[in-house]
Protein backbone atom coordinates (compact mmCIF):
# COMPACT_ATOMS: atom_id res chain seq x y z
CA UNK A 1 0.00 0.00 0.00
CA UNK A 2 1.11 3.44 -0.49
CA UNK A 3 0.79 5.63 2.20
CA UNK A 4 2.25 9.15 2.45
CA UNK A 5 2.80 10.03 6.00
CA UNK A 6 2.90 14.02 6.66
CA UNK A 7 6.38 14.10 6.57
CA UNK A 8 6.59 12.66 3.09
CA UNK A 9 3.11 14.21 1.58
CA UNK A 10 4.84 16.27 -1.12
CA UNK A 11 5.80 12.90 -3.38
CA UNK A 12 2.06 12.58 -3.76
CA UNK A 13 2.16 15.15 -6.44
CA UNK A 14 3.58 12.50 -8.73
CA UNK A 15 0.38 10.48 -8.26
CA UNK A 16 -1.91 12.93 -8.36
CA UNK A 17 -1.15 13.60 -12.04
CA UNK A 18 -1.86 10.35 -12.68
CA UNK A 19 -5.23 8.17 -12.62
CA UNK A 20 -6.94 6.70 -9.73
CA UNK A 21 -7.11 3.17 -11.67
CA UNK A 22 -2.97 3.38 -11.53
CA UNK A 23 -3.01 3.85 -8.20
CA UNK A 24 -4.88 1.39 -7.36
CA UNK A 25 -3.71 -1.19 -9.37
CA UNK A 26 0.14 0.02 -8.43
CA UNK A 27 -0.89 -0.31 -4.79
CA UNK A 28 -2.82 -3.45 -5.08
CA UNK A 29 0.24 -4.34 -7.03
CA UNK A 30 2.30 -3.92 -3.87
CA UNK A 31 0.14 -5.33 -0.86
CA UNK A 32 -0.70 -8.32 -3.23
CA UNK A 33 3.41 -9.26 -3.45
CA UNK A 34 3.95 -8.66 0.01
CA UNK A 35 1.60 -10.68 0.98
CA UNK A 36 2.19 -13.36 -1.08
CA UNK A 37 6.25 -13.12 -0.53
CA UNK A 38 5.37 -13.82 3.48
CA UNK A 39 2.98 -16.66 2.87
CA UNK A 40 5.50 -18.40 0.78
CA UNK A 41 8.26 -17.96 3.58
CA UNK A 42 5.76 -19.35 6.21
CA UNK A 43 5.14 -22.42 4.09
CA UNK A 44 8.43 -22.96 2.96
CA UNK A 45 9.40 -22.55 7.08
CA UNK A 46 6.47 -24.83 7.69
CA UNK A 47 6.17 -27.31 5.40
CA UNK A 48 9.74 -27.71 3.76
CA UNK A 49 8.34 -27.66 0.65
CA UNK A 50 7.55 -25.38 -2.63
CA UNK A 51 3.84 -26.14 -4.30
CA UNK A 52 3.68 -22.26 -5.25
CA UNK A 53 0.97 -22.80 -7.90
CA UNK A 54 -2.00 -24.25 -5.53
CA UNK A 55 -1.55 -21.43 -2.43
CA UNK A 56 0.58 -18.43 -3.41
CA UNK A 57 -1.22 -17.61 -6.24
CA UNK A 58 -4.96 -17.81 -4.79
CA UNK A 59 -3.61 -15.67 -2.01
CA UNK A 60 -1.87 -13.27 -4.62
CA UNK A 61 -5.28 -12.66 -6.44
CA UNK A 62 -7.02 -12.31 -2.92
CA UNK A 63 -4.86 -9.95 -1.48
CA UNK A 64 -4.21 -7.98 -4.85
CA UNK A 65 -8.21 -7.77 -4.99
CA UNK A 66 -8.55 -6.64 -1.59
CA UNK A 67 -5.61 -4.10 -2.16
CA UNK A 68 -6.38 -2.25 -4.72
CA UNK A 69 -9.94 -1.82 -3.22
CA UNK A 70 -8.37 -0.30 0.09
CA UNK A 71 -6.20 2.00 -1.96
CA UNK A 72 -9.46 3.99 -3.19
CA UNK A 73 -9.96 5.54 0.47
CA UNK A 74 -5.92 5.94 0.43
CA UNK A 75 -6.11 7.48 -2.87
CA UNK A 76 -8.45 10.23 -0.33
CA UNK A 77 -6.68 10.32 2.51
CA UNK A 78 -3.58 11.17 0.73
CA UNK A 79 -5.17 13.60 -1.42
CA UNK A 80 -6.57 15.30 1.35
CA UNK A 81 -3.31 15.14 3.18
CA UNK A 82 -1.61 16.96 0.37
CA UNK A 83 -4.59 20.17 0.31
CA UNK A 84 -3.49 20.56 4.07
CA UNK A 85 0.15 20.43 3.03
CA UNK A 86 -0.28 23.06 -0.04
CA UNK A 87 -2.60 25.12 2.40
CA UNK A 88 0.28 25.63 4.88
CA UNK A 89 2.75 26.36 2.22
CA UNK A 90 0.77 29.13 1.04
CA UNK A 91 0.30 30.65 4.31
CA UNK A 92 3.52 30.11 5.43
CA UNK A 93 4.86 32.09 2.17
Amino acid sequence: MIIYSNNNIHKWAWWRKKSKFLFCVSSGLVFGTGVTLLTLILKLLREGGMDVTNSCLAVFGGSFVAGALFSIILWYQNDDRYREYLRKKQTEE
